[in-house]
Formats: structure tokens, sequence, C-alpha cells
């Protein structure tokens, strides 16, 4: 078929404004996007940062659920959740003079002064500084450039903060994630792995702590995370680069031992630690652990260590799986204990359940992990209203950033899979006689023989069926007996 074209003079004219037209748009349209993205870089290569639409405001505040469960938990019995002692029933906000609680209250208020509570100051402003500038800046580009130009600073910490910034604004492409990888302090790294573990994609941590990985040593990840304390930010990443660098999860515990034993280790760093210790097959040198860092002149950690006792207490149900993947039990227990710091001591749990030092193995996370996080999280807030300590607020936000990610592992979202009563998924009953006589023979106990097992262990709120001496033990003055009553278990 022959196609006739039109070659008049008017046609022509016509045609060559047409082209012109057409070429003054494209034009238009590339300027437009070089214009959208800063100093011509290409899209984000390791994130385009949280999720826009609520960019200026920090996570808690602007928290809403991803998804509601399927189905809802009771909470377990209030006073057996806290062997020795528990402040179930609603958040209270501690009290603001010191006076108002007796000085041998062991879940008193944390001094001012504590070296423990001093040494987070640098991460508390660096947080602090980070957010004004991503709430106060106007647009993405105008924040891009602030990072840009905080990032030929002399100082490792403006240039971390810089990193931040461009990961915010969706600017941290392959460029600038070689430009922070060539920082001669892994200060800068570190702490914008940080920021992108709890507030991006997974998939983007991942990406970024192989990259991280790839540049710095087993060894440097080690010494960076038992040399926390007192710096702007880092630390947890480096024991996350650390625990995941081991084949098969198989993670020297001595050498875990020795960094939650360092009197440098950041408070968030012996915590994660810590629970990894306290694993049934290295339960000893966690006990060893906690001993020799009991007494150190910090009342935050010795509040923290009897919680632990306590946590450990509720989470020893003698099974051979790992025990600290999140237990719906401890969950409700962190959230209603008042002791140490509520809010980081939950994000810290939350953070270590979701940890994945083996790739191939999925976080275990119990039905109502969620709902029991997500209410402390309400209720923290409504109590604190506008007046949310910086410390606090960081604490705030990595919890909301969790309860995003539990969704996915939480079978209370999971309408189509039943969980036993010990949190072990089991696959949805057809209600045949196959299955009845199945959970009869299970472990050779019957439903009524359990549930009068499980009566017998946890006791009722009139505190029938508990150990009186165990309560004694976990009541003592300096609320660090449980160390000796755990020795040698594991």
């Amino acid at each position: 078929m022959s196609i006739v074209r039109n070659r008049t003079p008017g046609a022509r004219r016509a045609r060559g404004r047409f082209v012109f037209a057409a070429v003054a748009a494209a034009l238009a349209a590339l300027l437009l996007a070089a214009l959208c993205l800063p100093r011509g870089r290409h899209p984000a290569a390791v994130s385009s940062g949280p999720d826009m639409s609520r960019r200026h405001q920090r996570p808690s505040a602007a928290y809403s659920p991803l998804a509601t469960p399927a189905r809802l938990v009771e909470p377990p019995d209030a006073s057996a959740a806290a062997p020795g002692r528990s402040s179930g029933g609603d958040v209270v906000v501690p009290a603001d003079d010191p006076d108002d609680v007796s000085a041998d209250d062991p879940a008193g208020p944390i001094p001012a002064d504590d070296p423990e509570l001093l040494a987070m100051a640098p991460e508390r402003d660096f947080a602090t500084r980070a957010w004004k500038i991503v709430e106060s800046e106007g647009d993405l580009v105008s924040l891009a450039q602030k990072g840009e130009a905080m990032m030929n600073s002399g100082s490792r910490e403006d240039r971390a903060l810089g990193a931040v910034l461009l990961f915010f604004a969706g600017a941290m492409d392959d460029v600038a994630v070689e430009r922070v990888l060539a920082d001669g302090d892994p200060a800068v790294p570190l702490t914008l792995h940080d920021w992108v573990r709890d507030f991006g994609e997974e998939g983007a941590a991942a990406t970024l702590g192989e990259r991280i990985r790839a540049q710095f040593s087993l060894d440097e990840m080690r010494d960076f995370a038992a040399s926390g304390a007192g710096a702007f930010g880092g630390a947890r990443a480096a024991l996350d680069l650390w625990l995941g660098g081991f084949p098969d999860g198989a993670i020297p515990a001595e050498e875990l031992a020795a960094i939650v034993s360092s009197p440098n280790v950041s408070y968030d760093v012996r915590a994660q630690g810590l629970l990894k210790l306290f694993e049934p097959e290295t339960m000893e040198l966690g006990v060893d652990a906690a001993s020799a860092i009991s007494g150190g002149g910090s009342v935050l950690t010795d509040q923290f260590l009897e919680k632990l006792g306590n946590v450990a207490e509720i989470a020893d149900e003698g099974d051979d799986c790992k025990i600290w993947d999140s237990q719906t039990p401890v969950v409700y227990f962190l959230a209603h204990d008042e002791s140490a710091l509520p809010s980081r001591d939950l994000a810290n749990y939350l953070e270590y359940a979701l940890r994945r030092d083996d790739p191939e193995v999925e976080p275990n996370i119990q039905e109502g992990t969620w709902q029991f996080a997500n209410e402390y999280l309400e209720a923290r807030l409504a109590a604190l209203g506008d007046a949310i300590p910086p410390e606090e607020q960081d604490a705030l936000d990595r919890i909301a950033a969790s309860l995003d990610r539990l969704v996915e592992y939480d079978p209370a979202f999971n309408p189509f899979e039943t969980v036993e009563e010990n949190g072990e998924e089991d696959a949805v009953s057809d209600g045949s006689a196959d299955d009845d006589a199945a959970a009869d023979d299970d472990d050779g106990e019957t439903d009524e023989e359990e549930a009068d097992g499980e009566e017998e262990e946890i006791g009722d709120e009139s505190g029938e069926g508990t150990d009186d001496s165990a309560e004694a033990e976990t009541d003592s003055d300096d609320g660090l007996e449980w160390i000796e009553g755990l020795d040698g278990q594991g």
C-alpha cells in the first residue's frame, strides 16, 4: 500500500510547528527532571526514605497501623506476668518529683546523673537535630542540598547527619553510598545504617548492610559495637552486621559476652546482646556477663538486669527452640513494667525478635505481639501528650517501625491459620475426629491436662500457685539475686 504525502507549503509549515512544539516539550520535561534530581543524581539506590506523606512527622507521632489483626488475644494474667514484681494495668508516667517515690523502690526514677543515661545524650541530640531539619525543610530538593553541604563538613557527626538527610530526601544513590562508605570514620556509614534499618525498607537496609560489611571486617564491627557508649549512632548497626556475619548464625558466644561486658558498650547493644546470650545454649555465659555488669554504679543498668531476670523466668518454657523470638507474655510484661527505660526496653526486645542472624530463618513471632506492643505505644503517647522527652521519643519511633514489620510475622494477621496455646503455628483444622485425637495424643496430654498444667504454672491473680521463695528472691533489696538462681541453666 502506497502512502500519499501532502507536500504543500502550508502542510510543511504546520508540520514544522508540530516538530518544534514536540522538541520544546521534550526539552521542558528534561529540564524539569533535572531540577527534581538534586545535583543530577540518579534515582535513589539505597532507599527512597520513609513514606513521604508522613515525612514531616516522626514515626511515633504519625503512626497508624498498616493492617488490623484478624483476631485479638486475651492478655495474660497480670499477677503472673511479672515474677516478683508486676505493675500491671495502664501505663503510668513516672513521677517527675523524686521525692514522690521511695529511694528504696527498685522501680524508682533513674537519677539524672546516671552514667548509663548520660551516655545516651549524644545519640539523643543527634536524632533531635536530624528530625528538626527533616520537619523544617520545605521540600526534598532543599533537604538534599542541606545533606550535601553537611557531607563536606570536617565533623564526622555532621557528615553522618548529612547522609541521614540524603536518605530522607530520597537522594541516597550509588554515588552517595560510595561517598559514605569511603569516609574515613566507620561511624558515618554505620549511623546511616541505623537510620535505614529503623525507617527504611528491609531490602534497602540489607543491601546497605552488605556493602558496609564488604568495606569493614567483622573485628571492626565487633570493636565498634563494644565501644558505642557516648556515640551519636552506629552501635546497633555494628552489632547487627557482626551478628549476621557468621555462617548459619554460628556466633562466637564468648566474643558476644565480651561485647556486653565492655564498660564502653551502649545500653541498646548490651540489652540486645544479653537477650542473645540468654538463649538456652549460652545461658551460662549470659549469667556470667550479667553478674560482671551488676553493681557497677548505674541504677539504670541494675534495673534492667532485674527486668531481664523477670523476662528470663517468663520466657523459659523448657522448649528446645529459640526462646527469645517474641513471646506474647514477655511483650505484655515489658509493656506494663515501668522499671529501667520501658519504651527503650520494648524497642530493643522487638528489634531483637525481628533480627534475622541467619537469612534462611524467619523470626518466630507469637500471636498477639503486635497487639500488646501497639497498645503500649498508644497508651504511652496518650500519657505523655506533647511532652515527650527526646530519649523517649527515639524509642517510640523504633517501636512504631517494628510494628509495621511485625504485621508480616504475627499470626494474628493471618485468618487462615490457627495457633496453639503454646504459641506454635498449626494448620487450619477441619474439625475432624482425627484432628481431635491427634491433639489429645500430643505430648501424651489431653487439652484439659495441658490447661491444668498452665494454670498450675502461672497461678491466678490472688497469687495462688506461685513459689513464695522465688518471689522473695526477686523482691530482694538489690533485685539481682536472680543471677545466682539462674547460674548453671542452659
